[in-house]
């Protein structure tokens, strides 16, 4: 009777490992992309990553920046999902951003770099408006964090 316990726990354990390897080769991420053509699993791909504040270059004229960000690293074979977001240095002038508008949308993405264009104008702690930003302030002061999710295969 022990014996046949014994060897009812391995088939079962040897079951739960095999389900197990099953649904890791066959299950994965999926991406919900109406503008590709579906891929295994295998192929997705998350890379996300930081520009740096006062690494980022900044270009642009007064109250319009932009910075294109470099993804070629993350190895996409076309363009994937970018979700940004941008980081303000915790100083007397955080909150600087709230008066621009794209500081969370991605523009031209390609499967190598993408696009972030700022437009609006600053504020101080107070919320009282001191105007456009200048290209020093944007170094100093905002970075690009980023996350790219699509396919490398």
């Amino acid at each position: 009777s022990s014996g046949i316990n014994a060897e009812y726990g391995e088939t079962v354990m040897l079951l739960v490992i095999l389900v197990a390897l099953v649904s890791s080769t066959f299950c994965g991420p999926i991406i919900l992309n109406p503008k590709g053509v579906p891929r295994p699993a295998p192929c997705t791909q998350t890379c996300a990553g930081n520009t740096g504040i006062g690494t980022t270059k900044w270009s642009g004229p007064g109250h319009v920046l932009s910075t294109t960000v470099d993804i070629s690293g993350c190895g996409f074979v076309e363009p994937p999902i970018v979700t940004i977001l941008l980081e303000e240095e915790d100083n007397d002038l955080s909150g600087s951003a709230s008066l621009m508008a794209g500081t969370s949308s991605a523009q031209s993405v390609t499967n190598s770099q993408f696009d972030v264009i700022l437009i609006g104008y600053v504020q101080d702690f107070f919320f009282k408006v001191k105007g456009a930003p200048t290209l020093e302030f944007a170094e100093n002061m905002w970075s690009v964090n980023w996350q790219a999710v699509g396919y490398t295969c």
